[in-house]
């Protein structure tokens, strides 16, 4: 099991790779990077989306904000309606992150993200420690 100290210390080193490299952030959708970078295990069948600022911001994006640590913002999607899997999650995602299109922009079916932007979204603030503000 990963510490939440250890987490907070990797995105550090990560945020100053980003910096030293004059870049935004970083952008990650695979569940073992998220989860090596926030502390946070999430269920693999749905898509995901971390993003890390090299300005120390951070939000992630899943089907819950249950147990998060280590981000900013968690911002969910619906994963179900009325009990019954979303037909497609990874547009669930997309529209969360404000992206018109998951494919016209580089996301593809696996979950891989190219581009994210939080806009118009449910957010629920957090601190690093994950406790919701």
């Amino acid at each position: 099991m990963l510490t939440q100290a250890g987490s907070l210390e990797r995105q550090r080193r990560l945020r100053q790779v980003l910096a030293d490299r004059e870049l935004d952030a970083a952008v990650l959708t695979d569940h073992r990077d998220i989860y090596y970078f926030t502390g946070t295990l999430l269920p693999e069948r749905f898509p995901v989306c971390l993003l890390l600022r090299s300005d120390g911001g951070s939000w992630l994006v899943a089907t819950s904000d249950k147990d998060v640590l280590g981000v900013e913002e968690c911002l969910t999607y619906e994963w179900n309606k009325l009990g019954t899997l979303n037909f497609d999650p990874l547009e669930q995602l997309a529209a969360v992150v404000g992206l018109p299109d998951a494919e016209g922009v580089g996301l593809d079916r696996r979950g891989s993200a190219t581009d994210a932007d939080p806009q118009g979204c449910r957010r629920n603030r957090r601190d690093p420690q994950g406790r919701s503000r």
